[in-house]
């Protein structure tokens, strides 16, 4: 990585991978941190009625944020699975996630929705292991975490 300078947070250069795409990057400005669910979605499907705690944590969890390009995170929007398919080689990956955190929030996802994650998982995903997922959301080390940035996000849509 590349600061702008050492002192702060902001980085200039590196290399990332879009898993939603499968392009590498390697200017930041290219890219953005999403969430695997939107903030929109979520508050659509349950989440208005959280508490601000809660949409901090939603908002803040490591296994709902993504590094993705930038203009990828305009196409997406606050689309659910049925309406955002990520390339084929991430779609178990995006399915399990999705499951995981809409029941880990309790979210009432729409029966579309529904159907695309079940039909993901039943019909596409046999040779899919959800702990090398686990084991890569648990390392995760995105630069803001690793050096302490107030970057964190403090509002909820």
């Amino acid at each position: 990585m590349r600061y702008t300078n050492p002192r702060n947070c902001v980085v200039r250069t590196g290399e990332w991978f879009d898993e939603y795409t499968g392009e590498t990057f390697e200017v930041a400005v290219q890219v953005e941190i999403d969430h695997i669910i939107p903030r929109m979605y979520a508050h659509t499907h349950g989440g208005d009625r959280w508490m601000p705690e809660r949409k901090l944590q939603f908002s803040n969890d490591p296994m709902n944020m993504i590094l993705i390009e930038r203009r990828e995170v305009r196409r997406k929007r606050d689309r659910g699975p049925s309406r955002y398919p990520p390339r084929e080689e991430f779609q178990c990956e995006y399915a399990y996630l999705w499951d995981q955190l809409s029941d880990k929030y309790d979210l009432q996802l729409s029966s579309s929705d529904r159907s695309t994650i079940s039909r993901i998982l039943n019909n596409e995903c046999s040779d899919f292991n959800p702990g090398k997922l686990n084991l890569m959301i648990n390392n995760n080390q995105y630069i803001f975490l690793k050096k302490k940035c107030r970057t964190m996000f403090s509002t909820f849509v």
